[in-house]
């Protein structure tokens, strides 16, 4: 009999802690998507300060255009030649296709991004610049950034 209580007792403990749980993973999707919501903001000012500040300080970053970087300090380097060439003036567009926490405090977000508003070498409209990326984002201290950023254009399809 005893048996039987230790294990109602254990599964009512566990059924209300799922909830909880849920809770938890809501609120922290919640700031992750908060966080990929900031970085469009800044993209939309052309604030590179505030774009490089939703990376951790040891994070690493590959862009699309092939820009590489591994530190804050660097990727906020990247933004400014970026956004004094081929994204200056431009507008980033992110669906977030996938919110996956790995561990409780280690996400992977996946998303598709469609850059608008860029301009070739001679100035004129160049067509929007789609693909996806893959981020890495850590909870540390109760704050969420960015520690890896990938992004990638696919390839054009090859002529019949």
């Amino acid at each position: 009999m005893r048996r039987w209580t230790v294990l109602t007792v254990g599964f009512v403990v566990a059924a209300m802690a799922v909830p909880v749980l849920g809770q938890r993973w809501s609120a922290d999707e919640a700031a992750v998507r908060k966080l990929m919501d900031s970085m469009v903001t800044a993209w939309a000012k052309g604030d590179v300060k505030a774009l490089a500040a939703v990376y951790s300080v040891d994070a690493e970053y590959a862009s699309s255009t092939g820009f590489t970087a591994n530190s804050r300090a660097e990727i906020e380097q990247a933004y400014v030649g970026q956004f004094g060439g081929v994204y200056k003036g431009t507008s980033l567009k992110l669906t977030i296709t996938k919110v996956r926490f790995l561990t409780a405090d280690v996400a992977q977000v996946n998303a598709d991004f469609e850059v608008t508003g860029m301009r070739g070498p001679g100035g004129q409209p160049a067509p929007p610049r789609k693909g996806s990326n893959t981020s890495i984002l850590v909870k540390t201290k109760g704050e969420w950034l960015m520690t890896a950023h990938r992004g990638w254009v696919p390839p054009a399809p090859a002529a019949p």
